[in-house]
């Protein structure tokens, strides 16, 4: 009877260490398959942006920087805010210029379309944007230019920052003021734009 009774109690206690095992690795599971969907929104928005430079041309996007820039002089701001992010700010007199997924819904080649990640029955939300600093003109060489550096075009360089976030539905849970249920990625890239001329 006793050994019935050891056998019997360590089946159960297998059983339950299985059980739990197994919804850890459930949930595991769901984090890194919204880790990759934050990642992939945030890639998508840094594509989606030099896709929305290469439509309406570089010269579009330093008008837009230098019209926020100016209106956020008004007001004593800095261009763009990066300080939620827990970047440095912008040195003085740099512009900036925050790209949204509304501003990136049209563009041609890849679409961003924040609203598929996980379709419409995905319990989280998704959102970017992309903040576009440290932009400045430049004649170097490209493939296919002058290899003597002495060509006339010139190109917009600048930095390219997509900030993915994946948040839970319903609502805005936050404890000390960071959000809960929230996947956050940022992606990065160096954009050269252009040429144009001026």
């Amino acid at each position: 009877m006793f050994v019935v009774m050891m056998v019997l109690l360590s089946t159960s206690a297998l059983a339950v260490f299985a059980v739990h095992g197994t919804a850890y690795e459930i949930r595991a599971a769901g984090y890194v398959k919204r880790a990759v969907q934050t990642r992939n929104v945030a890639e998508s928005g840094v594509i989606s942006a030099l896709s929305w430079v290469d439509r309406w041309g570089p010269g579009a996007l330093l008008r837009a920087m230098h019209r926020t820039s100016l209106e956020n002089l008004r007001r004593g701001e800095p261009a763009i805010s990066l300080s939620e992010f827990h970047e440095p700010p912008l040195a003085q007199g740099k512009e900036g210029y925050r790209i949204f997924a509304t501003d990136l819904a049209g563009t041609e080649g890849p679409v961003l379309d924040v609203e598929s990640v996980g379709g419409s029955r995905s319990a989280y939300d998704a959102t970017v944007y992309v903040d576009v600093y440290d932009v400045y003109q430049w004649t170097g060489v490209v493939a296919g230019e002058r290899a003597d550096g002495e060509g006339q075009l010139k190109y917009l360089r600048g930095t390219y920052t997509a900030r993915g976030r994946t948040r839970l539905r319903g609502g805005d849970v936050r404890v000390d003021g960071q959000p809960l249920h929230e996947s956050a990625n940022d992606a990065r890239a160096l954009g050269i734009s252009g040429p144009f001329g001026g």
